[in-house]
């Protein structure tokens, strides 16, 4: 998967992003498979947590892991204007969120990327 921009919220993930040999929802679909798998069992050998056994019922039905929303909310991008009315619309969330007062503060966002103020975790394709 490519990614071009990025934010992770406490409770949402926005991404611009394109496959680079599948189909892009086939790969949002195995990522949110893998996550939420890995994500329960962080969470089941966590010897601190104290909400295993409410979270174990929370998280599962029908004998599945339901960690992420069913499907996503996918919009094809042709043009330079509307990649760059995403790319902010995604980069401002942390700030409409009141959790830092610019975008490029923001630590689990590709903004300080962009403004070249440091490289995130996740790399950012196409700022090479």
């Amino acid at each position: 998967m490519l990614v071009y921009g990025y934010v992770v919220m406490s409770n949402h993930v926005h991404l611009i992003a394109r496959a680079a040999h599948e189909n892009l929802s086939d790969v949002i679909r195995d990522h949110k498979k893998h996550t939420a798998k890995k994500i329960y069992e962080a969470i089941m050998a966590n010897k601190r947590e104290s909400r295993k056994e409410w979270l174990s019922l929370v998280l599962q039905h029908r004998g599945h892991i339901w960690f992420w929303e069913e499907g996503y909310h996918g919009e094809a991008i042709y043009t330079d204007d509307f990649f760059l009315s995403k790319l902010n619309y995604l980069h401002q969330n942390p700030v409409r969120a009141g959790l830092v007062e610019y975008p490029e503060h923001y630590l689990h966002s590709s903004a300080a990327d962009y403004v070249g103020l440091r490289q995130g975790r996740l790399t950012v394709d196409g700022l090479r």
